[in-house]
Formats: structure tokens, C-alpha cells, sequence
């Protein structure tokens, strides 16, 4: 399934560091989510610098939650 959602993508899916180090410690496998990376599926085109404020925000509104980065950005 994932592979046929995949095929469908037709535009790079956008993402900060987080979220690829999250999908890393995830599926456990470091290569294939470089390949995302690699075959430009997925680009990293969040950078925390330009939402540092928005993300505390987030932080504070969510923290009964418990977010993490990922989640955040």
C-alpha cells in the first residue's frame, strides 16, 4: 500500500529534520528513508529558524500532549 500511495506522490512531500530522524528510529532502517530523500520523494524545506516562535506556541497550546519536535513542526 505504501509503495502504491508512493507512486502517487507528484510532488516532493516537504518535511523538517525531525520528522526524517523520527521515520529513521521508526522503521529502523536509515537507508530507505535517505532514499525517500535521495529519489526526491520527500524534501527537507522546514527549517526551525524561521518558526522557532510558532513552535513554542505549539508547545505550550499542546503540552498535555507531550509533543515532540516532529510532531511540532
Amino acid at each position: 500500500m505504501a509503495l502504491e500511495i508512493a507512486q502517487r506522490v507528484a510532488e516532493p512531500l516537504l518535511t523538517c529534520e525531525a520528522v526524517l530522524a523520527e521515520n529513521v528510529f521508526q522503521l529502523r532502517n536509515v537507508s530507505l528513508v535517505m532514499a525517500f530523500v535521495q529519489e526526491g520523494l520527500v524534501r527537507v524545506d522546514f527549517h526551525h529558524d524561521d518558526y522557532i516562535q510558532r513552535i513554542e506556541e505549539l508547545a505550550a497550546r499542546y503540552a498535555d500532549r507531550r509533543p515532540d519536535l516532529a510532531d511540532l513542526c
